[in-house]
């Protein structure tokens, strides 16, 4: 057999075989998490694997439904967080986890140092920490943290 084609048949052999051992791994261990924040317009494009997201039964008029923005991430650590209101107006961002790193005011989460003009409250919703960051006023921000529900509207 010529040299040309034995290095054209191990060449074959070697990609069959990569092939069916990659093809072995996802069966076994499943699809790989996308790991780092992921942007999207819809909560359903949210994985199920985060379970089910908070969303507010009330919302003040000027901020409005749909939410702008949802980020999510799977890994390193599962969070999701929505960003509902203008650039131009009042903001609510609505989430669970680590904020993501546009958030205006990070800080209220990490160490509940607020920016001027920016308050966060948490709670528990049926046993998932969720936190409500904005610019709305604080007896609002509690209106909306009191009327989460798991779930998409």
């Amino acid at each position: 057999m010529a040299p040309a084609l034995r290095w054209a048949q191990a060449a074959l052999w070697s990609v069959v075989l990569f092939g069916w051992l990659w093809g072995m791994d996802r069966w076994l261990l499943g699809p790989d998490l996308v790991r780092g924040w992921q942007r999207t317009q819809q909560l359903a494009d949210v994985p199920p694997e985060l379970g089910p997201l908070a969303t507010p039964a009330y919302l003040p008029e000027q901020l409005g439904w749909p939410p702008r923005q949802v980020q999510f991430r799977q890994a390193p650590a599962q969070a999701w967080w929505m960003e509902l209101g203008r650039a131009e107006g009042p903001q609510l961002w609505i989430g669970s986890g680590d904020p993501p790193p546009d958030l205006p005011a990070r800080a209220c989460v990490a160490d509940g140092a607020c920016p001027v003009g920016w308050h966060a409250l948490s709670r528990r919703v049926q046993g998932r920490g969720v936190a409500v960051v904005g610019t709305l006023p604080p007896h609002e921000l509690r209106r909306v943290l009191d009327a989460l529900v798991l779930g998409v509207p």
